[in-house]
């Protein structure tokens, strides 16, 4: 998390004193209760402010190109200083834009990615089996701002929020909890968004699987997390997201690609259909 604690409850507190309706928005538009707090104060620290001072490519000298709390770009969607004037709108965008990518993406933490990079280029690192943040802005928004809401969640009275992944974890556990839950990597995974998401730390997650290279974690590989492992889903199904391949679904359910070839009738293995059900062997 590249801010210190103290500093971030800081921000919340003058932005949840300010601006009430953050919550409200967050829950009208399906958001983890504080996301829109962490995006935020990864953005602008939680202030109103015009940002984003760059020349791009035929202007003809710099500019502002980000306007309000949550960076809304000029140049994708047409505001401009006049944007500063009203936060509850800029709130009802940004809630908007990452309900939206979490509907393309199925998980919280490409959603987030896409906000800062575009979901063009996540859907392209997921491709290519990279870490969603392979494109944002310090190759860390995404983990960031994760880390930034976990902090929240955790510290916060009262705050609480669902899984930030597609992933079955238990309630978020102290510092002391037993690590008896179970994580499969996915494709676009890296070990600090998986820390963001499961309330712990890359260095915890790294000495308890012996992890020697923390930027370097395979496709269905299993980790040891905080918390309860989660019951075995009742059918053994899986819904193709953006990016997959057959391959990388093969490695995370430590099947084959000939067995779900077989077992889903499968013409084609290199084209399978995004929002496709495939029965798990």
């Amino acid at each position: 998390m590249n801010i210190s604690g103290a500093t971030l409850l800081a921000e919340y507190r003058r932005a949840k004193a300010d601006w009430p309706f953050i919550e409200p928005v967050e829950k009208a538009n399906g958001l983890p209760a504080l996301l829109l707090f962490a995006v935020g104060s990864r953005e602008t620290n939680l202030r109103n402010i015009k940002g984003d001072f760059v020349q791009r490519k035929n202007e003809s000298s710099p500019r502002f190109h980000g306007f309000g709390v949550w960076q809304r770009d000029s140049g994708s969607f047409h505001v401009d200083e006049s944007y500063l004037k009203d936060v509850r709108k800029q709130a009802d965008d940004a809630a908007e834009l990452l309900a939206a990518h979490h509907r393309a993406f199925g998980h919280w933490d490409a959603a987030v990615a896409a906000y800062n990079c575009g979901a063009g280029n996540v859907k392209k690192a997921l491709a290519a089996g990279q870490s969603v943040d392979s494109h944002t802005a310090g190759h860390d928004y995404a983990a960031d701002v994760l880390a930034r809401h976990a902090f929240l969640v955790d510290h916060v009275k009262g705050g609480a929020a669902p899984a930030m992944a597609a992933t079955s974890a238990g309630a978020a556990p102290s510092s002391t909890a037993s690590w008896t839950g179970t994580y499969t990597v996915r494709p676009g995974d890296s070990l600090s968004a998986i820390a963001a998401t499961h309330h712990t730390t890359v260095a915890a997650l790294a000495s308890q699987n012996h992890i020697a290279n923390p930027d370097r974690i395979s496709v269905g590989l299993v980790l040891k997390v905080p918390g309860t492992p989660a019951p075995a889903p009742a059918a053994k199904t899986y819904i193709v997201r953006p990016g997959d391949s057959l391959s990388a679904i093969a490695a995370t359910h430590h099947t084959t690609v000939a067995a779900l070839v077989a077992k889903n009738g499968i013409k084609d293995p290199n084209r399978i259909a995004v929002g496709q059900v495939l029965r798990l062997p």
